[in-house]
């Protein structure tokens, strides 16, 4: 991101969690959240992918985000906004949209693959 917000490109952003940190920041908010995941991923995948990539995604996603307390506080699941736009990302008054992603082999684990967002 270069030190700037991915949608206004102004400088000095604010880093915050893209799925948020509160989501499996305990036992028993993982387990609601991996509900949620799964819910979500049946609704989403069924007019995109056959039934074994449907499955192979929503486990990858549950393995991302739901695996262990805790698991998302990492850099891969941060996006960098401008002040403002933080603070209306937390009041839910806007989303991205996902455009496509890209797998990347870095050599980092914990960098799996980019995307391509769109404000929404």
């Amino acid at each position: 991101d270069q030190n700037r917000c991915v949608i206004t490109g102004t400088s000095d952003p604010e880093v915050c969690h893209i799925i948020p940190f509160a989501a499996n920041s305990t036992e028993e908010a993982r387990g609601r959240w991996r509900h949620a995941i799964t819910s979500v991923a049946q609704l989403n995948m069924v007019k995109t992918l056959n039934n074994e990539d449907s499955y192979a995604l929503e486990r990858r996603l549950l393995s991302l985000f739901s695996s262990e307390v805790g698991v998302s506080d990492r850099h891969w699941n941060t996006i960098s906004l401008s002040p403002a736009l933080h603070d209306w990302w937390g009041k839910a008054y806007f989303g991205s949209r996902c455009l496509g992603t890209r797998d990347v082999d870095s050599g980092d684990a914990d960098q799996i693959m980019t995307l391509r967002i769109q404000f929404h």
